[in-house]
Parts: C-alpha cells; sequence; structure tokens
C-alpha cells in the first residue's frame, strides 16, 4: 500500500512539474503582441473591479482604466483584445461576473457587424491563451468557439512551437507586454483624408451570429444584476484600417444595433461619427484614424468616466484604504508608461509633447540634452518652441556655432547655456540627489556626451542629444538624439 501511494505521490509531482514546465515555455514562446489579453488580469483577487471593458483593439486604445481612478476613483479592468467578437466578449463578461461580480459592464460594439463568431484562429489564440487552463469558462468557450481545433488552444504550445526562431530577450522576461489594467497605448499620430458622412443605410441588418450573442449577454446581466452599457468610438479620418466603405458599413452597422438595443433598454454611446463632439483632432488624436492614441485616449476615457459616475452607482474608492495599492500602482505606471512612450516615440513633435506631458504632471524626470555641431539654421522658431515644451528658456532658434548644455529637474532649469556665449564646447557637472549628471557639447568636433553615474551616452554626429533620467530610480528611461541637418528631425533611439 505505501508503495502504491508512493508511486502516486510521485506520479503527482511528475505531472504537476510537466505542466509547469509546459506552461513556461507556451509563455515563453508565446504571442506577446499588444492584441492579446493583459497577463495581470487573473492575479487579481476576486470582486476587486466594479467596471469590466470588453471589446476590439478600438477599446484596448481607447479606455485607460488608471486615468480613471485618479479622476474619478473608479477601480476597472480594460480585457480588449484584437479583432474581439461579441462571441468572445459573451465568455469574457461570464467569467468576469464569476470572478468580480462588477457593477457595471461597458462594451464596445466595434465588431457586432461581424458575421463570424471569430474572426480568425489567431484573434482567438489572442484572447484564450491568456485564460487559465483551469478556467471552466474557457473551456466552455473553447467548445463553443473553436470548433475541431480545441486541442491546438488547450495546449497552445502545438501553435507556438516554431516561434523559437523568433525569441528576443523580453519573451523571457515576466510582465512584457505593455498593458496597464488591459490598456495599452499609442503615441503615433497620423492623419488622412477626411470621411465623408454619406446617408446611413438603414435596411443593414445585424448578423445571426451577433444578434444572438448581444441576446445572450443581455440575458446574462440582467440575470446576475450587473448593468450594462454599450459604445463605439470616434473614427476620426480614412486610413488603412477604415475605408471610406467600410466606415459607410459600420455607421449602418451601428444604426441597427442602436434598434436592437433600444428594444432591450440598453443604452448605447455611438460616437463613431461624433470625435469632434468630445474634442477629438484628426491631426493629433489618432494613430490610423480609426484607433485613438495616448491623446485622443484621454480624451475619450475622461467622457466615459463622467458618463458612468454620473449614471450608476460606483463608489469612489480613492479614499479607502482597502484600494491603497492602487495609488501606488498610479505613480509606478506613470513612471513606467512615460519611459515606454519616449521610447516608442520617433516624431519630433510627438517626442517633445509627451516631455510637456510630463512636465505639467510634475512628473519625477530630469531631461540633459547635449547639442553637439554646428546649429545655425537647423531650427526654426516653430521647431525652438517646440523643444522649450520640456522647459528651455532659451529658444535654440538663435543659437548659432557654439555650444549647448540643458539640465531639467522636472521641468525647471537646473542649468542652460547662456545665449550670449559664443563657446565652443562647454562641460557640466551637476549632482542631484544621488544622480551625477555631467555633459560635454561640442561644436568643432561633432562629438558629445552625457553621462548619468558614470554611464556613457555619447553620439558620433552632429545632434540633439537626449537623457530621460528617472529622479526616483535614477535610472536612464530614454536616451535619444535628433539629427541635424535635416528637415523632418526625426527622433532615433539607440540600442
Amino acid at each position: 500500500m505505501k508503495q502504491i501511494l508512493k508511486r502516486l505521490i510521485s506520479a503527482i509531482c511528475f505531472c504537476a512539474l510537466l505542466f509547469f514546465l509546459i506552461g513556461r515555455v507556451t509563455y515563453v514562446l508565446s504571442d506577446k503582441s499588444r492584441g492579446t489579453l493583459a497577463e495581470d488580469y487573473y492575479q487579481y483577487g476576486r470582486n476587486t473591479f466594479d467596471v469590466i471593458f470588453a471589446g476590439p483593439s478600438t477599446t484596448q486604445y481607447a479606455i485607460q482604466p488608471m486615468q480613471l481612478w485618479e479622476e474619478f476613483g473608479i477601480v476597472s479592468y480594460n480585457l480588449g483584445t484584437s479583432a474581439q467578437t461579441v462571441a468572445q466578449e459573451y465568455y469574457l463578461v461570464k467569467e468576469a461576473i464569476q470572478l468580480h461580480h462588477p457593477k457595471l459592464v461597458v462594451l464596445d460594439g466595434g465588431t457586432e457587424s461581424s458575421e463570424k463568431k471569430v474572426n480568425s484562429k489567431e484573434h482567438l489564440h489572442f484572447m484564450s491563451d491568456g485564460m487559465p487552463i483551469t478556467s471552466k469558462v474557457k473551456w466552455e468557450m473553447m467548445t463553443d468557439l473553436a470548433g475541431t481545433d480545441i486541442l491546438e488552444f488547450i495546449l497552445p504550445i502545438y501553435t507556438y512551437h516554431t516561434r523559437w526562431k523568433e525569441l528576443t530577450k523580453n519573451d523571457f522576461l515576466p510582465d512584457s507586454k505593455e498593458h496597464v489594467l488591459g490598456a495599452v497605448t499609442g503615441v503615433v499620430r497620423g492623419d488622412g483624408p477626411a470621411l465623408v458622412e454619406n446617408p446611413i443605410d438603414t435596411s443593414y441588418q445585424i448578423s445571426g451570429w451577433s444578434k444572438y450573442y448581444i441576446e445572450k449577454l443581455i440575458r446574462l446581466c440582467r440575470s446576475t444584476g450587473t448593468e450594462l452599457l454599450m459604445f463605439t468610438t470616434p473614427t476620426l479620418y480614412e486610413g488603412k484600417t477604415i475605408t471610406q466603405e467600410a466606415y459607410d458599413n459600420r455607421k449602418g452597422a451601428y444604426y441597427a444595433l442602436a434598434e436592437l438595443l433600444s428594444s432591450y433598454d440598453v443604452p448605447f454611446l455611438n460616437y463613431f461619427t461624433r470625435g469632434a463632439e468630445l474634442g477629438m483632432d484628426k491631426e493629433t488624436d489618432s494613430g490610423d484614424g480609426h484607433h485613438l492614441n495616448i491623446w485622443g485616449a484621454r480624451k475619450f476615457t475622461s467622457f466615459i468616466g463622467n458618463y458612468i459616475s454620473s449614471r450608476y452607482h460606483l463608489e469612489d474608492h480613492r479614499q479607502d484604504p482597502r484600494y491603497e495599492p492602487m495609488n501606488a500602482a498610479l505613480a509606478a505606471s506613470r513612471a513606467l508608461m512615460t519611459g515606454r512612450l519616449l521610447r516608442s516615440a520617433y516624431s519630433f513633435r510627438t517626442y517633445f509633447d509627451l516631455l510637456e506631458d510630463a512636465r505639467k504632471e510634475e512628473e519625477k524626470y530630469i531631461v540633459v540634452m547635449a547639442l553637439c555641431g554646428d546649429v545655425s539654421g537647423a531650427f526654426s522658431a516653430a521647431d525652438a518652441g517646440i523643444i522649450m515644451q520640456a522647459g528651455t528658456e532659451q529658444s535654440l532658434c538663435h543659437y548659432g556655432s557654439h555650444s549647448y548644455i540643458a539640465v531639467l529637474d522636472e521641468g525647471k532649469v537646473l542649468y542652460e547655456s547662456d545665449i550670449r556665449s559664443p563657446a565652443l564646447e562647454e562641460e557640466k557637472k551637476l549632482q542631484v540627489g544621488d544622480i551625477l549628471i555631467e555633459a560635454t557639447s561640442s561644436v568643432s568636433g561633432e562629438n558629445t556626451e552625457i553621462r548619468v553615474n558614470g554611464a556613457v551616452y555619447a553620439a558620433d554626429r552632429s545632434c540633439l542629444r537626449i537623457v530621460v533620467i528617472n529622479k526616483e530610480t535614477g535610472a536612464v528611461d530614454d536616451h535619444a538624439y535628433l539629427t541635424l541637418g535635416r528637415t523632418d528631425h526625426s527622433i532615433a533611439h539607440p540600442q
């Protein structure tokens, strides 16, 4: 008997170790793109979130839960994934109700025009891979949506086993997806042709599958005492992801969706064509016309926050000691997000807009700039004004063939080269708390160095070198340079 028990325990331990190793290998090999379900959702305890958002990638980009916490004290999570259909929304909501019993579920109607349960196997992986194998709802969803490919979703390593050739160091790190409470942020700004507001096709019919799952969602929410709200995000111009034809089709789909939801007395905030009402600017608030960037997301999140906080019984938890970790998470996410956004910004204007945002929010950053090479005529008055958004007091439009160094502490000038000085070379050394900053600027040699606690950030070209230092950690969150002699003033990030 003891021998049998010993073998049984050994078998259980072996299986547990095997599943653990498979899980770790699967995680390393799995797709970690922004369109996937955020990793940390299942790490929160039960009954944490009062509001759950779900929907396609437009949801991921448009709704920022950290902003909802900061402005309204709303505790929420964004369960958006790329091309998420209403069938997928149904299962995410069903599980969220079991885990958190949220007071309100807010769903993006962006893919309610889909004729399919799932747009592709890849998009189902984006959601299912993040769900634990122990989830009953996952098994129910796979039975419904995966069809004959169910084994592939239960053991996703089968799908990703060939991805080893594409692995980077980030694949081995925890929290490698750039989500904050499920949301992602974009800094790209695009522009495109204005969309023509053609008459709405009022004969449009919602597909059978979409209607089926919408009605299931309504019944689910009502049977569990959960409020339901649906919305669409603004589309600002024609781009690769939204053509004029697709725009017209979606207008028809959302008209039909509004009629259906009205028959069930479910509110629907259809802002697909109404970005201007929210102060949206097509030149600054979207990367592709269809997805909002960080500036557009702030406007839309603020609108949603005002709407739901004034119409639903949502408690403001900002003074509740049980939610104090949210304040810590807010500070941490700000610091983390600023660095991430800066590292993903390649537009001169966008980069300095982000530095201005950090300055206005009084984030704890030091910005060091050093110029090498002849700056004569490199910057127009408008260009120089953009640079001054970081907090500098003197305009580089007026500089000629001489050196330039600026050190800014939370947007305040600690040191800035005197515009009247004709020096060709300059060196400055400053101690800010535990951070030692040394900067060298040279015109004739076309080289410059910025050293932070001995670490060297150098350039061997005519450029404006920028180093952004996190004061709380002492780490360099970004180092970049702006090459002179080019009209586009693009930002480069050395590896």
